[in-house]
C-alpha cells in the first residue's frame, strides 16, 4: 500500500493513512482491540487490520458502544473509518449471522431424532 505507516505489534501488521494514529492492538477470545486516535480537524482516519473482510465483521466503540464504519479494501482486507477529532478503543469482531443459529437448531433436532429412532426398543414377533 502506497504511503502509509506500517507499524508492527508482535507479529500483526497494521495500516494507517497517517491520519489515524495507532496507539494499541491486541487480539483476545476472537475478538481484536485497537486503540487509536485522529486529531483531525476536517479529516476522516483510516486504519486497515490484517484481516480478510467477510460479511458480517462489525466494529464498535468500547465505551459508547457506537458502530464504527467498516469496509473492504485492497486484498479484502478490514479498514476501520476513524472519525476527525476522535481518540477510542475499537472492539472489531464477527457477528454469527442468525441463518447459522437456525441450521444448528435444526441439526440438533435431526441427530436427537436418529438418537432416539435407534434406541428406542423394537417390538418382539411371536
Amino acid at each position: 500500500m502506497k504511503g502509509e505507516d506500517i507499524r508492527l505489534f508482535g507479529e500483526e501488521r497494521l495500516w494507517t493513512d497517517g491520519v489515524a494514529e495507532l496507539t494499541g492492538f491486541e487480539r483476545e477470545n476472537g475478538e481484536i482491540y485497537v486503540s487509536c486516535r485522529n486529531s483531525y480537524q476536517d479529516m476522516e482516519g483510516h486504519i486497515t487490520l490484517p484481516v480478510i473482510c467477510y460479511p458480517n465483521y462489525m466494529a464498535e466503540d468500547t465505551v459508547t458502544g457506537e458502530e464504527i464504519a467498516v469496509t473492504s479494501v485492497e486484498n479484502f482486507h478490514i479498514c476501520l473509518e476513524i472519525p476527525a477529532v476522535y481518540e477510542v478503543q475499537i472492539r472489531v469482531r464477527y457477528r454469527i449471522p442468525a441463518s447459522w443459529r437456525i441450521s444448528e437448531a435444526v441439526s440438533l433436532l435431526t441427530l436427537l431424532g436418529i438418537t432416539a429412532c435407534l434406541l428406542r426398543k423394537k417390538p418382539v414377533r411371536n
